[in-house]
């Protein structure tokens, strides 16, 4: 009997799906990277679980200690992806949402390093601060909001090279404020 290329579509992702519930986060890694290359060179032409399996990707980091260091080996091992970033800022994204907050700071600060014009970097700079926020750093939080209100504004570097995108650079206003607001009662209190 022959698979369908469809069928094997959902299975190529389950398996990834399958060692990371058996907590063997290298091979879900090697799954969901191989899962998303067929995507993305059309062998898999559906595309059904690409976005997933990027999350998953870099939750299967998130779970790895030091997971941004490992994914950075991973990047370097297979060569630069036009997802990295959004693997990079997830796995951070994902430490911080599990109080993972020294694992979130070192990938998320990882992230605004490699890649400082990526879409969504206002969001993870939010994130970091919010992470100094929880762990009392009050200082390293209220630093990081000066550099998201200089990093993300209008005639910035990152602002002119996202300008296409409305709603990311909507967001960026919208965290612009929140820090402007936490900088002002920062110093007056």
């Amino acid at each position: 009997n022959e698979v369908d290329l469809q069928t094997w579509e959902m299975v190529h992702y389950r398996n990834g799906e399958m060692y990371y519930n058996m907590g063997d986060f290298d091979k879900a890694i090697e799954q969901f990277h191989g899962y998303v290359e067929r995507c993305d060179n059309r062998m898999y032409k559906k595309r059904e679980f690409r976005e997933m399996a990027l999350e998953f990707m870099a939750i299967s980091f998130s779970d790895m200690p030091n997971g941004a260091e490992e994914a950075t080996k991973f990047f370097k091992r297979i060569g630069s992806k036009p997802y990295e970033a959004q693997v990079l800022y997830t796995i951070g994204l994902k430490n911080r949402l599990h109080g993972q907050w020294e694992d979130a700071i070192k990938s998320l600060q990882t992230a605004l390093k490699r890649f400082p014009y990526y879409k969504n970097a206002p969001i993870g700079r939010q994130a970091l601060i919010e992470c100094f926020v929880v762990k009392k750093e009050h200082e390293k939080a209220n630093e990081e909001r000066v550099k998201l209100v200089d990093d993300y504004g209008p005639g910035s570097a990152w602002y002119s090279k996202n300008q296409g995108e409305k709603a990311v650079i909507e967001q960026s206003r919208n965290e612009i404020r929140k820090a402007i607001a936490s900088i002002a009662i920062y110093y007056h209190a």
